[in-house]
């Protein structure tokens, strides 16, 4: 493994320009460019459940949702990254007028990987937390029913509220939405 001075450093428009030649995507973090895994079956599952789930729980209401081939753009953090999934509500913002990477996501939903997992819950939730947007952030086990979800309050602190079990629904305050666990892990081959 190279010395950090040996990584090549982009702007974040080579990184566009990569990403829109390229047919793997990528994430972008403040000039490092990191290719993306691709996922498992109980991971493309469980992200289709919960479009289903979400979509059917704002199907009334002004927002989004939106699967993970949308970019977000975390401008504090210099990042560019693809979320599992995520709601977005109106309007709709997006970086430099592009169609595919929004800036103003309300919930983001993650579904872990043991690649990813410490990712997810570190550094990656760091950067989303500079979202002035976001609200709340949704982390999915895959390897068992379990849900956690950081939720901002008014004051700017996140706070840790977890579920288990494939009883109950996770609780989505910021836009008044419950997603039944049962439906997120529907048909899910735990291992």
């Amino acid at each position: 493994m190279g010395s950090k001075a040996n990584t090549p450093h982009y702007s974040h428009q080579q990184y566009l320009e990569l990403e829109d030649q390229n047919e793997t995507r990528s994430e972008y973090h403040d000039g490092e460019i990191f290719a993306m895994a691709g996922g498992t079956e109980g991971h493309s599952r469980i992200a289709g459940n919960l479009i289903r789930e979400a979509g059917n729980a704002i199907f009334d209401r002004e927002c989004s949702v939106f699967e993970g081939n949308l970019k977000i753009r975390i401008e504090a953090a210099n990042s560019t990254v693809y979320p599992d999934a995520m709601i977005v509500c109106d309007p709709i913002q997006y970086h430099q007028d592009r169609k595919d990477i929004i800036t103003n996501p309300t919930i983001v939903f993650e579904v872990l990987s043991e690649g990813t997992a410490g990712y997810d819950r570190g550094g990656k939730f760091r950067k989303y937390q500079q979202l002035p947007s976001l609200k709340e952030y949704v982390l999915i086990e895959q390897s068992e029913a379990q849900v956690d979800l950081f939720r901002k309050s008014d004051s700017g602190l996140w706070t840790l509220h977890s579920w288990a079990g494939l009883e109950g629904a996770v609780e989505c305050r910021s836009l008044a939405i419950r997603l039944p666990l049962n439906g997120i892990y529907h048909r899910v081959p735990f291992q």
